[in-house]
């Protein structure tokens, strides 16, 4: 008996703060192997909860069996819900059974999420040469009717005008009349098999995209014909940057993938320094200073404040104030400002 990313939790085993455990892949196909499982802490740092996050124990395939006791649970992500918008390329390049495929992959990703109006929600657009949206994130509120609306997506066909997407994108899908109204992890999932028609139109809405602080962007390349370096554009960074050999080989990223939704937080960084300011005195020693903030972003969804100081002072060394005489009684006698 194998279960692919099944959730399992034993009430004795919930500490004050932990999530349920859920369970991971399956280490071998048939007879025993190792079974790993893993679970969350409502802060969302795992640091703060006691004992460990991730626990590994033998089983067997053919014989293994859950303890009464246990109960399953198909969730992940339990204490913290995210805005999942998925972008497929469908370009002429793929076909339309390698569409299908892609369809698949993202079914069975966002299957895995409790799926609710006040839960997670899931939006999903495709593009060629031509934009389309298959369903906003306020349409659908259960798991059965997400996963047929994904399912039952039509092959648009045409060529690979990405920056289109991602217009859309910023634009449509992630407008608060669309569902996207709530302060939570906003998560777009582009994936593509070729180099986007317009390059340049591509990086404009790249970086359009990816100056909302609630936005993480994941760029998932599928064959050979896929342009590195326009993926490590289109993505919030590289750790969100994936690479596949082909379209079956979409699975074996699937648990990385959701571990990434799953951790979402944006830390703070600073801003470039100020210009120096003026010196503080008009003559003699005084003091400037330059100053910066923690805006490039602003911490969010959890995310850590910047470290360090947001002003640095220094010294200034103007002229000598000019003298000013003593009060009388001794002649010709001057005292300096300094």
């Amino acid at each position: 008996m194998c279960l692919d990313d099944i959730a399992i939790y034993n009430d004795a085993d919930i500490g004050q703060d932990w999530s349920k455990w859920f369970l991971g892949g399956c280490s071998v196909t048939c007879c025993n192997g190792t079974l790993s499982r893993m679970r969350m802490c409502s802060s969302g740092h795992d640091e703060d909860c006691p004992g460990s996050a991730f626990d590994t124990f033998w089983y067997s395939k053919i014989d293994f069996i859950f303890p009464s006791s246990e109960h399953f649970h198909v969730a992940v992500c339990p204490f913290k819900p995210v805005d999942l918008i998925s972008v497929l390329d469908g370009s002429g390049s793929e076909g339309k059974v390698n569409f299908s495929k892609q369809l698949a992959f993202v079914s069975k990703y966002t299957h895995q999420f409790e799926i609710g109006q006040n839960k997670t929600r899931v939006s999903l657009v495709t593009f060629a040469s031509q934009v389309k949206n298959e369903f906003y994130l306020n349409r659908y509120y259960d798991s059965s009717s997400l996963t047929h609306a994904i399912e039952h997506t039509h092959y648009p066909n045409g060529e690979t005008f990405t920056n289109l997407a991602l217009d859309h994108v910023r634009q449509q899908s992630l407008s608060p009349n669309h569902g996207a109204e709530r302060s939570i992890s906003k998560f777009v999932c582009v994936l593509t098999d070729g180099r986007s028609i317009d390059e340049s139109a591509t990086r404009t809405a790249e970086l359009q995209l990816k100056k909302d602080p609630n936005v993480t962007v994941v760029a998932i390349g599928i064959g050979n014909a896929v342009d590195y370096n326009e993926l490590l554009a289109i993505a919030s960074d590289a750790n969100h940057t994936f690479r596949v050999a082909n379209f079956n080989a979409l699975s074996s990223i699937k648990a990385e993938l959701t571990q990434k939704t799953c951790n979402i937080t944006v830390d703070g960084s600073w801003s470039s320094w100020s210009p120096w300011s003026q010196c503080d005195v008009t003559c003699a020693h005084g003091h400037i200073h330059r100053t910066r903030t923690c805006t490039n972003p602003s911490p969010a969804l959890g995310g850590q404040n910047c470290f360090g100081a947001n002003q640095e002072n220094r010294v200034c060394n103007l002229a000598k104030c000019p003298g000013v005489w003593s009060p009388f009684g001794h002649r010709g006698s001057m005292t300096s400002a300094l």
